[in-house]
């Protein structure tokens, strides 16, 4: 049955899916096949920043935001989304530097770094608490970091944002050590002036817990998940939440979970509600709690609810099939674990019981909260050769599903987890070759509704932003 050991099944799940968000866009170079140039970190922090020479002579009008660029930065170019479309447009020249108006954008440049161009989507939405849009180039000269902020960088605590941001910038792919962090993250969170931030705390946890020469405690390691608990995160608390029962330390372990009884995190709700299943007077509150995350949202309780309902003295297959259906709702997929389920359920719902299962599992879903899903639009995919009318299969977060493209109608995935970390999607034609791979980072504090645009008649990579108006994606909603 699923919820055997539970605790350890779904602490696997958060070491697959994240159980958080990653922080930061790392740069993407134009020509998919031209790597970043590889030089040695030098690990210094205080660079100069330089305004786009590549400005309109205009007053800068309401709404404009400051755009700064690092030195090092050359042959700057904007591009804005427009209609589908991937339009030229130029930075405003304001008296005390370059602005740009909300939008979609894609940014092409040079840099003394790469080989070729590179570029980095991102957007900036109308009365954001903003100021600035910051471009600046990493300690190791590999990547280029993009961030949106409040501070110029000529402020006294720019260099202090700057760090942070070198410090929780994950880079797949890059010169990492101690998991997915570049070489020069560690300096960067150990140069960060006290009081240390949440999210600084959390990334050397997570590059102490990859060391494997054993320097760090566990100590430093708890005290460090601790002060990173304050974060809308669901990482700390798993990890720390890991580290008690690796360490047999209950007590904590017990008193960490009753603390976070309260929390309004589906991944902490699901979490809580698997630690109390695991003891034998603890599965009704365990399934409240499973119940709380998945009314907001998360995907997995329900798989688990379905279980609990089959291991009942007397199983209730009516309850058991209405939220597999929930599962297969919210995940527009068949997951394993699910065809796990189904499997148990074949032949046990008679005619007469279907009507009840559909009733039930209308009940269930209108308990799902609306605002806690999320959504994928891919707009355009349609029109690529590599896609149309062909039967694409792909992954969502390890979720497979398939679907065949018409030359009408974009692809639209719906009912996602809004406490995904990552979007990660990879496409593969009928012959099983991969076409296509997505890996998209999803902030916190992003909408939850995710734009995938192929500009239309141009051959470049698509563009990706988030919004929080579902109605600027063309996919119906």
């Amino acid at each position: 049955m699923l919820s055997r050991n539970l605790f350890a099944l779904t602490t696997l799940a958060c070491l697959i899916l994240g159980c958080g968000s990653t922080q930061q866009t790392k740069l993407e170079p134009a020509n998919s096949n031209q790597p970043p140039a590889t030089q040695s970190a030098k690990h210094s922090f205080a660079e100069p920043l330089q305004t786009s020479q590549n400005s309109s002579k205009v007053a800068v009008p309401a709404g404009a935001v400051r755009f700064e660029l690092h030195e090092s930065i050359s042959d700057f170019r904007l591009q804005q989304l427009k209609n589908n479309t991937l339009v030229a447009v130029d930075l405003i020249q304001g008296p005390d530097g370059s602005y740009i108006m909300p939008g979609q954008y894609r940014a092409v440049f040079e840099a003394s770094i790469l080989v070729g161009e590179g570029y980095i989507d991102f957007q900036i939405e109308p009365n954001q608490p903003l100021n600035f849009i910051h471009l600046d180039v990493s300690p190791d000269r590999e990547h280029v970091i993009y961030w949106s902020s409040t501070l110029p960088g000529s402020a006294e605590g720019y260099q202090r944002e700057k760090l942070i941001q070198f410090c929780i910038n994950e880079m797949q792919g890059s010169t990492v050590h101690k998991g997915i962090f570049p070489s020069y993250a560690e300096d960067a969170c150990n140069s960060v002036e006290a009081p240390t931030p949440p999210e600084v705390s959390l990334a050397l946890a997570r590059m102490y817990l990859n060391d494997i020469t054993g320097k760090y405690s566990n100590a430093q390691i708890e005290t460090l998940l601790k002060s990173a608990l304050s974060l809308k995160d669901s990482r700390p608390f798993y990890l720390l939440m890991d580290q008690y029962q690796q360490n047999g330390e209950t007590k904590k372990l017990a008193a960490l979970i009753k603390q976070h009884e309260n929390s309004t995190d589906p991944s902490i709700l699901m979490l809580v509600g698997a630690y109390y299943l695991e003891f034998d007077d603890g599965k009704e509150l365990g399934k409240k709690f499973l119940l709380k995350a998945a009314s907001k949202g998360h995907t997995y309780p329900s798989l688990i609810l379905a279980d609990l309902e089959l291991q009942k003295l007397k199983p209730d297959y009516v309850s058991a099939e209405a939220w597999l259906q929930v599962h297969q709702y919210l995940n527009e997929s068949e997951s394993t674990d699910a065809g796990q389920i189904a499997l148990l359920l074949r032949g046990k719902i008679n005619k007469q019981q279907q009507s009840a299962v559909k009733q039930k599992t209308q009940d269930l879903l209108a308990m799902i909260e609306p605002a806690q899903q999320a959504s994928v639009c891919f707009v355009g995919m349609q029109h690529q050769p590599d896609f149309v009318g062909k039967p694409i299969s792909y992954l969502v977060n390890s979720q497979s599903e398939k679907q065949l493209l018409t030359a009408t109608q974009p692809l639209h995935l719906t009912h996602l987890s809004q406490q995904m970390s990552e979007l990660k999607v990879m496409f593969y034609a009928p012959n099983d070759e991969i076409v296509w791979i997505v890996n998209y980072p999803i902030k916190q504090a992003e909408s939850p509704h995710m734009c995938i645009v192929w500009p239309a008649d141009q051959r470049v990579e698509p563009v990706r932003y988030s919004n929080s108006n579902p109605a600027n994606c063309n996919c119906a909603r």
